[in-house]
């Protein structure tokens, strides 16, 4: 029995697959990335393992987005959730390189015409930035 329609034949909603990815990361330790997730303590929210609460909160999302927890240290829940594009994404990622004056590496490197792996190396190793994007 469908409840809530968004499961059928199997082919699921963009919100659905989120959801079911969402607990799969945080309780299933057969899941590709759940050392990053429930394998250091993030859970969902009790009122989000019900499908139908967590598309109350979140809708549908947007196209070109996907599920970001705004604090990566926090659980799922409606406080700390939202649709973000992937740039959003990789910037809220625990392992995202170092920002500059508020700008990821990857991008300022990129602005400057600099590999990133370089400008890393050059920052890393105490040049000073005016040498930066040589």
């Amino acid at each position: 029995m469908i409840r809530h329609g968004q499961a059928r034949d199997g082919i699921y909603s963009r919100a659905y697959q989120a959801w079911r990815n969402m607990k799969r990361r945080c309780y299933s330790p057969s899941y590709i990335g759940f050392h990053n997730y429930g394998g250091r303590g993030i859970r969902v929210c009790d009122r989000w393992l019900v499908f139908t609460n967590f598309y109350a909160d979140m809708g549908e999302p947007p196209a070109g987005t996907s599920l970001d927890r705004k604090d990566n240290d926090k659980d799922y829940g409606p406080d700390n959730c939202q649709w973000s594009d992937n740039l959003t994404q990789r910037r809220n990622q625990r392992r995202y390189p170092m920002m500059v004056n508020g700008v990821p590496l990857p991008e300022l490197a990129k602005q400057h015409g600099v590999d990133k792996v370089t400008l890393w190396r050059r920052i890393n190793r105490g040049w000073p930035q005016s040498r930066w994007f040589e």
